[in-house]
């Protein structure tokens, strides 16, 4: 499942966290002694040129060379789920899935059967050998995957920035819903189209506060204005 070079303490920290649907408190702490350990280095060196080095420092560094963008946790896989058996869609689809590591826990935890799908443009410029770690995400545009599977529910993570693809989303009949997740608005994924809609839509806070993502930094110092955290989870049903 890991595509990284892993003989570090980072990974070390930091791989269990997608290889198994872990409490978010625990992977909290994780996070935090990566970030803490990452700052004090920072403080001493006097050029930071870290994107150089062959293993990761931070969070953001792990993630991008594991392909990561959200962090699964029991707690928010859960209260995901309950959103979905509540809105009991009969055929869910995940375009951009990457990986598939969300949907796939949410697909076990919800009993709901989840479509993944993905491009893959950004996957095989990375590394075309990771084609081989997801099976199960099918090869396919986003628009291909909605026309191909007709989907009632979509679920879309991390839209590539300035891409707007809800704007086609709401354009096909039998689609009565999406779930965002990402930076939310005025962030790194999406556009600002996707918020001008006369869709209904609600911010699932019961999910979000359980939400750890790539760009999430100042966990050890979590209980001070510095912690910043970017997991938008959003819900627009068709009116």
């Amino acid at each position: 499942m890991i595509s990284h070079n892993c003989d570090n303490d980072v990974c070390k920290l930091l791989n269990p966290c997608i290889d198994e649907l872990l409490p978010y408190q625990e992977i909290l702490d994780r996070v935090t002694k990566v970030e803490n350990s990452f700052y004090n280095s920072a403080k001493k060196m006097k050029n930071m040129e870290r994107l150089k080095i062959s293993s990761p420092w931070s969070l953001l560094d792990w993630a991008s060379k594991h392909m990561i963008f959200q962090l699964p946790n029991k707690e928010f896989i859960y209260e995901l789920a309950n959103k979905i058996v509540e809105i009991n869609p009969d055929i869910i689809l995940d375009v951009g899935a990457g990986r598939g590591i969300i949907t796939r826990y949410l697909s076990e935890i919800s009993k709901k059967k989840i479509i993944l799908t993905d491009s893959y443009e950004w996957w095989d410029y990375k590394n075309p050998e990771t084609n081989i770690l997801c099976p199960n995400v099918l090869k396919r545009t986003y628009i291909e995957a909605i026309e191909e599977f007709r989907p009632d529910l979509i679920i879309a993570s991390w839209i590539p920035y300035n891409n707007c693809w809800t704007k086609d989303f709401r354009k096909y009949p039998f689609v009565k819903g999406y779930i965002i997740i990402g930076e939310g608005k005025g962030g790194a994924t999406g556009c600002d189209d996707d918020w001008i809609t006369d869709w209904k839509f609600k911010h699932l806070d019961d999910v979000e506060k359980y939400g750890i993502c790539k760009t999430d930094h100042g966990f050890y110092l979590r209980d001070s204005i510095f912690c910043t955290k970017h997991t938008s989870i959003t819900y627009f049903e068709r009116p």
